[in-house]
């Protein structure tokens, strides 16, 4: 198991995309959580006068959770699309192996996004903080959020690779995600804010414990934590199965 999951990571860092990702990564969380504080005195909203409303500052580290689920769509997909899948089933015919060490990989790679869009929560948070008048930070708080936040990103990670295993076309599973992430779910969660919050993308917000829309709350951390990690392993489950089955040639 060790060599292929050694296979794993040698295929992405041997690649620009990957790199291009995580810097998007950083890019987009950094310019949330800025956003997050610079409109917070818009009439309407209730500024930075709560504690909960701090967090949410920081929570914006989730938002480039779509680019941890791109990443592990791009580490199965890449296969068919570079049509290198056959040789790495025929220097490993046990197809389990492969599809384990490619969710090993993706389990670390959505670590490493999720330290990184952290980090960039936490720094450029404290410098926006610096320019607005707000509540005192809640540390303990905000360190369980960006817990969660982590841990979201290595199940989209893994998400991502499940995805890639069921639909091998990389265009058709990358647009496909997106438009779940940026379309699908967030209607739901907006009309059917009940059903959003059972869904992967609420399961996530139920991490960061943020606040839906007009108030409406998610999923508890540890309830959201199961769910999201149910979808994870169920849909890992069924790529699997579904890759010791497939015709590959």
């Amino acid at each position: 198991m060790i060599p292929q999951l050694r296979a794993e990571v040698a295929k992405f860092t041997s690649v620009r995309i990957g790199f291009i990702l995580i810097i998007a990564t950083v890019g987009y969380v950094g310019l949330s959580t800025a956003a997050q504080v610079a409109f917070s005195d818009i009439p309407g909203l209730s500024g930075l006068q709560t504690e909960s409303a701090v967090r949410g500052v920081f929570a914006s580290a989730g938002a480039g959770l779509i680019f941890a689920l791109v990443i592990g769509i791009l580490g199965m997909t890449a296969e068919y699309r570079h049509q290198t899948i056959t040789s790495t089933l025929l220097i490993t015919p046990k197809r389990e192996r492969v599809v384990v060490a490619k969710t090993l990989a993706a389990v670390g790679l959505g670590f490493v996004v999720g330290l990184a869009a952290a980090v960039t929560s936490v720094g450029v948070g404290l410098i926006a903080l610096t320019f607005r008048s707000h509540a005192t930070i809640p540390v303990h708080s905000v360190l369980t959020t960006l817990a969660g936040v982590m841990a979201a990103y290595v199940c989209y990670a893994v998400l991502g690779t499940a995805i890639g295993t069921l639909i091998t076309n990389q265009v058709a599973a990358i647009t496909g995600a997106l438009l779940w992430v940026m379309l699908v779910e967030p209607l739901l969660g907006a009309f059917l804010p009940k059903v959003g919050r059972w869904l992967p993308g609420g399961a996530a917000s139920g991490l960061a414990q943020a606040t839906g829309l007009r108030g409406t709350g998610y999923l508890a951390p540890a309830a959201a934590a199961a769910v999201l990690l149910g979808y994870t392993v169920m849909l890992a489950a069924i790529a699997t199965r579904t890759t010791l089955r497939r015709d590959i040639t």
